[in-house]
């Protein structure tokens, strides 16, 4: 009105009712945009509030993280004074534990910036968790190579001791750990994983474990069947002609083959039906031991390994013939055949091709030179020559050395930062694969090998890449 008020007088109605419209309409659109205003910085409000949280969470996680890595290399340290490889391992747990607090402030770090990018800049989490987890991997990396090294010795123990199953144990602890560390396989512990293995599988069917259910029950049968065979042993030594003695045969008899039934494979057993078969009738058991061999000898030839090996429903061929070695220790060609059985299995090492050895030993010296006169910029072509020594032999003890110690102490460069862009297409490929959407998971690690190429061999990367293809 005051408006009006000050203007001319105006003559014409309608002009007079046009300038009150506009008039209100400016007072409704001043209105419009301070309530607009005020519901921004509301918004803004809990925006900033919903990040200093997610700050508050992350410096939090962030001081976990640092008291754990803390805890960790102590733990090192304490190993290498003690060589105390139990030192070395709870160290792995608690690098472990770093890492699960390290993925949460990347989580959080993320919500954060989300919510408000100046409290993002100005909290120091991008930097600080930055450099945290480069040390962190830095330090895993240098712990790997130690792991491993103890991990081999161990191995090679429980290789000569057959004690396959704690040896294949140690391996895959150390193998996952390596991984973690690298972000791949290392060749030499898969070389003795390998040979580990085939052990473990070839003479799983030779013996019941205590673990096993049945253990208690079959090994009441054997002890009975022995019983048996050595009273009709006893008999037969009186009277040859005695039934009594064939009778307490069949009765062993009877109880070993419901050993066999279930363990066919089972060496007690397998030993007390052929002495047995040899006491009652040897020119039968000449002429079974005769065609053993040849069956033997054919599936060697053949590397049929499944038939040397057998399973829950034969008993395989090795089984076998270390039977007869017991029973027959002289027989002629014995010897040679069981190796080269236990050299198919991969029991004992395939003798090294002399070729072989040969180019073995000159990359590892090669290698040693490039490292030598380059250092850390010639470390990963060191490296991959060693690797590829330790495949053509991976007993070679001087390349392994070589490896794990350019490993310790080559300076490599840490990598920069991971963009909130990688670290969120991270975390949603993670998500797709947690939620068992194989397909999207692997769409959208695609994505990130073709947009951040420079982060794929990344060991989170790595770890989870092989994750989504076991599914496939």
């Amino acid at each position: 009105n005051e408006m009006l008020n000050r203007q001319p007088p105006i003559d014409n109605p309608e002009e007079v009712i046009s300038y009150r419209q506009r008039a209100e309409n400016l007072v409704l659109d001043v209105n419009d945009k301070q309530n607009s205003i005020e519901t921004l910085e509301r918004e803004a409000s809990v925006l900033a509030n919903a990040a200093r949280r997610a700050e508050t969470s992350a410096l939090n996680s962030l001081q976990t993280a640092r008291r754990d890595l803390a805890a960790a290399q102590a733990a090192v340290e304490r190993g290498r004074s003690a060589n105390d490889i139990d030192e070395f391992y709870r160290a792995v747990d608690l690098y472990g534990a770093v890492e699960e607090s390290l993925n949460a402030v990347d989580e959080l770090y993320l919500e954060v910036l989300v919510n408000d990018v100046d409290i993002a800049a100005a909290s120091g989490l991008d930097q600080a968790r930055s450099e945290l987890r480069n040390q962190v991997q830095s330090d895993r990396s240098r712990l790997a190579v130690t792991v491993k090294q103890n991990a081999v010795g161990e191995a090679r123990t429980a290789y000569d001791d057959g004690r396959y199953a704690f040896g294949v144990g140690i391996l895959n602890q150390s193998q996952d750990f390596w991984n973690r560390a690298y972000g791949e396989d290392d060749p030499e512990l898969d070389g003795w994983l390998t040979r580990l293995l085939n052990a473990q599988q070839a003479l799983g069917q030779t013996v019941i474990e205590p673990t096993d259910p049945l253990f208690a029950e079959m090994n009441q049968y054997l002890n009975l069947a022995n019983r048996y065979y050595l009273n009709g042993v006893r008999i037969a030594e009186d009277d040859p002609r005695n039934s009594d003695a064939l009778k307490a045969f069949r009765s062993s008899e009877d109880l070993v083959r419901q050993v066999l039934n279930t363990f066919p494979g089972n060496e007690a057993a397998l030993l007390l039906e052929q002495k047995i078969l040899r006491q009652t009738d040897e020119e039968a058991w000449n002429a079974s031991t005769r065609t053993l061999v040849t069956d033997t000898r054919r599936a060697v030839s053949r590397n049929d390994l499944e038939t040397l090996r057998g399973d829950d429903r034969q008993k395989g061929l090795y089984a076998q013939v270390l039977v007869l070695r017991t029973i027959a220790p002289d027989y002629p060609g014995l010897g040679d055949l069981i190796e080269s059985v236990e050299i198919s299995l991969g029991l004992i090492p395939v003798p090294v091709d002399p070729a072989d050895r040969a180019e073995s030993l000159a990359l590892s010296q090669q290698a040693w030179q490039i490292w030598t006169n380059l250092g850390t910029p010639g470390a990963d072509r060191a490296i991959e020559l060693l690797d590829t020594a330790l495949g053509l032999w991976f007993e070679n003890i001087e390349a392994s050395n070589r490896k794990n110690t350019i490993l310790l102490e080559s300076e490599r460069v840490p990598p920069p930062p991971w963009p909130a862009e990688a670290l969120s297409l991270f975390q949603q490929t993670n998500q797709a694969y947690s939620e068992g959407n194989n397909i999207l998971a692997q769409a959208l690690l695609n994505r990130f090998d073709r947009d951040y190429p420079a982060y794929a061999s990344d060991p989170r990367i790595s770890e989870l890449r092989r994750k989504i293809e076991a599914r496939q």
